[in-house]
């Protein structure tokens, strides 16, 4: 099954979930890598990520959960990464993370 169109309910296996999660931080961090000087190519780098993991049927507080090892294999530096942090709230992504 290719990891675009996995999708919890369909594939409940723990194996293809963490199989898809590992796709995902890749395909972001990859992503992340090529937009890296982009902060409007870094938004969509991480919508994409959220539409992905969400049409997959994570929920966001999971993948919030991701963010940080994502920004870790990025090799970003503490402030860049309090940085995409910001960004992302300002997209209102904790917010659905955390429900408040």
């Amino acid at each position: 099954m290719p990891p675009e169109v996995y999708n919890r309910r369909a594939y409940p296996s723990l194996k293809q979930s963490h199989d898809f999660v590992a796709w995902l931080r890749e395909k972001t961090v990859a992503e992340l890598l090529a937009a890296r000087e982009d902060s409007e190519a870094m938004k969509g780098v991480f919508l994409r990520f959220f539409e992905r993991g969400l049409r997959a049927e994570l929920t966001p507080k999971e993948l919030m959960e991701i963010v940080p090892t994502i920004l870790i294999r990025g090799n970003f530096s503490e402030q860049k990464r309090v940085e995409i942090l910001a960004m992302i709230q300002a997209l209102g992504i904790a917010y659905l993370a955390t429900g408040s």
